[in-house]
């Protein structure tokens, strides 16, 4: 790196000379990458004078607390280390030590939370109607946690969709373009989705990969014959001719996220599908625009908070 790469023809500024630390170089750089709209981009940095004495490490249970009111209790994480009907932790009780040691108010929380060595155990001491109790809490990996913190984020938009629909409207969740991501389309495309009247697959979030061709494939799918028990009418097979029904895409783009997985992946892809309507015209991080195909019907549809492109195949309702 040279004082030149970090000059600015537009502005005229040296930004190099207010690069303090390590750490501001790299929100520098990733600024400056954001900048050219482009994916699978990234820079990091290490050095010595970051490395500390010692390394802390998140005590994790599943208890989750308000963000407004941080030492008190907003619920248990599903599937968590204190999702356990011995951990009788309850929506609005107060911690007020960990270990034995008491609590600040004014003091960050993580504080208390966090230990040089890893934990397997913790003693939480709560408050709940002016007496205190102790709990014994097993800790979790911050992966599981997160893990699970997303996959409670899929079931409250599931719901959403379930409850909006009136059950009428699958929804399923892609969390990449990975195989096991496409097993598990697959399984919920011939199980929960199959003889509902709608489907809106949610690409949002997702980490990117190389199956899309293959979803794609799958949405296209028309029907090919019909079977039917002696006696009974003929019907097609549900869960092999999902493009006779409504399909509708949700990525809702999200600065910080890939964009070959976003709002483009629905024009040029879903197109093939059927008609695609909803969503604009598509804004890039840096307010920079892209057009839809010229022959894409302009309307809207939103489901609660999510942006919805519809793909219906011609013809249907």
């Amino acid at each position: 790196m040279v004082p030149s790469y970090f000059f600015s023809s537009v502005s005229g500024v040296t930004f190099l000379p207010y690069v303090k630390s390590r750490d501001q170089l790299r929100t520098l750089m990733a600024d400056m990458l954001g900048e050219l709209n482009s994916s699978h981009l990234g820079f990091n940095s290490f050095g010595m004078e970051e490395k500390t004495e010692t390394r802390m490490h998140s005590i994790v249970t599943g208890i989750l607390f308000d963000n407004q009111d941080p030492y008190s209790v907003a619920g248990i994480l599903p599937g968590s280390a204190a999702d356990k009907v011995e951990v009788d932790v309850r929506k609005g009780d107060r911690l007020v030590a960990v270990d034995g040691v008491r609590t600040v108010p004014s003091v960050n929380r993580e504080k208390y939370l966090s230990s040089p060595v890893q934990k397997e155990e913790v003693k939480l001491t709560f408050s709940r109607g002016g007496k205190e109790y102790d709990v014994k809490v097993h800790t979790m990996p911050q992966m599981n946690f997160r893990n699970l913190q997303y996959k409670q984020w899929e079931d409250h938009c599931k719901a959403r969709v379930e409850k909006q629909g009136k059950g009428r409207i699958a929804y399923v969740h892609m969390r990449a373009m990975g195989g096991e991501d496409l097993d598990n389309f697959l399984m919920q495309m011939h199980t929960y989705a199959v003889n509902r009247d709608a489907l809106i697959l949610d690409l949002r979030y997702n980490n990117g990969g190389n199956v899309h061709q293959e979803v794609i494939d799958f949405l296209r799918q028309k029907q090919h014959f019909q079977w039917s028990y002696r006696g009974f009418d003929k019907v097609s097979h549900p869960n092999v001719t999902p493009s006779d029904k409504p399909i509708g895409v949700d990525v809702e783009y999200l600065p910080g996220f890939p964009l070959d997985i976003a709002e483009p992946y629905a024009w040029t892809e879903m197109e093939s599908v059927g008609k695609l309507l909803g969503c604009g015209v598509g804004t890039f991080v840096d307010s920079g625009t892209y057009e839809r195909p010229a022959d894409v019907a302009v309307e809207h549809f939103k489901l609660g908070d999510h942006l919805v492109c519809i793909a219906r195949q011609s013809g249907l309702p």
